[in-house]
């Protein structure tokens, strides 16, 4: 099947031009889940709570500290940030909407009660640690945790303005546009990092943090800082918190890079962009793009491991069956 890729900015005649770090990790990872996951759009129909409760969180937190630069007081933003994400974990019931109804036009009807009152139900995750009660305490918890952090306060650019929310766009080379979103660059003993969250069921210790060195994504925050913010940037501070059934737990580390280090990682990066381009210049086959077949069962198996595991000839039957083709596809520029 054909995918339309016309509507996405960051593709150019059926190749990728612009990137970001999910992007690019999808290249670097496996070809083939590049293809069914950017370039075809296809999501699988159960979403992981892993994936959904790290971006609620992720979200909470930048909404944080983007009141609290504002004027909101801690606990203003942090009520705010709570009631968003409630609302953004509540799922209301729906019905097929009437055919050509002009109220619905995405073809689905808000379910009601004979009140008037909308129907619906909050999220209820697959996983026993990753809940929506737990997502709240976690919100919660990590602000009170580091509210007061003196150790890391927001750099204050040239122009006056705090360091805090910026979306960018860096060339790596012709036809190759990096683009991404930094929440907060700080001050750390007279050091400069940006700021990042992370969220796992694992105990927290060096051994957690040995992941992000080397790291595509902290690589790209590290390298994209030093430029859109044009001051060194010796890192990223890595706030991870641990979620359990009865308790969050948060652990601050360090991830840092040299100078020769992010260049490594811009020549490492526009060698796998131009590889993916060169499929894609190939045509939008899944035969252009070859499965990397040692990483089908890594983090648990990939998504896309059944449909590999089949013959060539019924794929696109077994997509159809299991995935849904998302028209909300994910477009690396599209702005925050």
């Amino acid at each position: 099947m054909i995918y339309d890729l016309s509507q996405n900015s960051s593709f150019t005649d059926g190749v990728q031009t612009s990137w970001d770090s999910t992007s690019i990790k999808l290249i670097m990872t496996c070809p083939r889940k590049y293809f069914y996951k950017m370039m075809q759009n296809w999501t699988p129909r159960e979403v992981s709570p892993h994936l959904l409760f790290g971006g609620w969180y992720a979200t909470a937190l930048e909404h944080y500290y983007k009141y609290v630069t504002e004027g909101k007081t801690s606990d203003e933003a942090l009520e705010a940030v709570v009631k968003e994400t409630l609302i953004s974990t509540w799922t209301y019931r729906t019905e097929p909407s009437v055919e050509g109804d002009i109220n619905y036009p995405h073809g689905v009807n808000i379910i009601k009660d004979k009140d008037g009152n909308r129907q619906g139900y909050p999220w209820v995750s697959s996983d026993g640690n990753k809940t929506r009660e737990n997502l709240i305490r976690t919100i919660i918890w990590y602000v009170e945790e580091f509210k007061d952090d003196e150790n890391t306060p927001v750099v204050i650019l040239s122009d006056g303005k705090p360091a805090v929310e910026y979306s960018f766009r860096i060339e790596l080379a012709p036809d190759i546009i990096y683009c991404g979103h930094l929440d907060r660059l700080v001050d750390y003993g007279g050091d400069n990092y940006i700021m990042d969250q992370k969220t796992t069921k694992s105990t927290i210790s060096d051994y957690y943090f040995k992941q992000f060195n080397p790291d595509q994504q902290m690589s790209g925050y590290t390298f994209a800082g030093q430029i859109i913010f044009g001051i060194p940037v010796k890192g990223v501070i890595i706030d991870a918190a641990q979620i359990a059934i009865g308790f969050s737990r948060f652990t601050r580390s360090f991830t840092s890079r040299t100078n020769a280090q992010l260049e490594e990682w811009r020549l490492n990066t526009i060698h796998y962009l131009q590889f993916a381009q060169s499929c894609a210049e190939k045509g939008q086959d899944e035969k252009n793009f070859p499965m990397n077949l040692e990483s089908c069962s890594n983090y648990g198996g990939c998504e896309y491991r059944d449909v590999c595991s089949k013959n060539p000839g019924i794929r696109e039957q077994f997509l159809k069956g299991k995935f849904n083709q998302d028209t909300n596809m994910w477009d690396p520029l599209k702005q925050r």
